[in-house]
């Protein structure tokens, strides 16, 4: 006999705004979520690691607004140790990497003169701006190595690269620095450090104007820590000996 009533039929779930809705299981979207992510780092993988090694030209320029030395001793500018292990990969043309996440690198960023010879070249620029006399060896410093002038400045450099990784741009130089004497006394030995960083808003981080302008940027401001160092400007001018 029908009543006129509608009834659900069992297993079917009931309809409209006050019916209760079947709830769906967290568990269940998460292997979606896996799959949709490793599909896209599979493709921006492969998309990265068909692209070539990225060109960079490392580039400085001196600050003319640097305050002149009086008198200063001249300096002979020894081309820094290259200490940073496998992130350079010991070759002096490696100076960064586009990485996927965090660790793993698909891209080389790479430039045509030895990064040395480019800190060297910057460093005895910026001495110049600030009256010093400096000289370049074109060498590493070795102990017992003879130089001409009363001071030698030399080091190790423990970071010098720009990368692209999950948080973005940066750049990154830092190192030891010594002065010492032509009796081999170290008069000053410290550690520089330089960070920069690529603003998004000035366009993609991965292009060759991220990466370029971001490490010389992080060259000019390591140079300056070092030439305006209170440290090195007191032995220049004779007063630690």
């Amino acid at each position: 006999m029908r009543t006129g009533k509608r009834t659900e039929r069992s297993g079917c779930p009931a309809h409209g705004p006050g019916a209760a809705q079947p709830r769906r299981s967290e568990g269940s979207l998460r292997p979606r979520v896996c799959l949709a992510a490793a599909a896209l780092l599979v493709f921006v993988s492969g998309a990265l690691a068909s692209c070539a090694d990225r060109q960079v030209t490392v580039r400085f320029g001196a600050d003319p607004t640097l305050p002149p030395l009086t008198a200063p001793a001249a300096l002979t500018i020894f081309d820094f140790g290259d200490q940073r292990g496998s992130e350079g990969d010991h070759d002096v043309f490696r100076v960064g990497g586009i990485y996927l996440g965090f660790s793993t690198r698909v891209v080389k960023v790479m430039t045509d003169t030895p990064w040395p010879r480019t800190l060297s070249a910057a460093l005895i620029e910026a001495f110049a701006e600030r009256g010093v006399p400096s000289t370049n060896a074109f060498r590493a410093w070795s102990p017992g190595v003879p130089f001409a002038t009363p001071l030698a400045l030399a080091g190790d450099i423990q970071n010098f690269s720009t990368e692209f990784r999950l948080l973005g741009t940066s750049a990154h130089i830092s190192g030891v620095v010594r002065v010492s004497d032509q009796q081999g006394r170290i008069l000053v030995e410290k550690r520089v450090s330089e960070r920069q960083s690529w603003d998004l808003d000035k366009g993609a981080p991965t292009s060759d104007e991220a990466l370029q302008a971001t490490l010389n940027r992080a060259l000019a401001g390591f140079v300056s820590k070092i030439v305006t160092d209170p440290d090195i400007d007191r032995v220049l001018a004779g007063t630690v000996r």
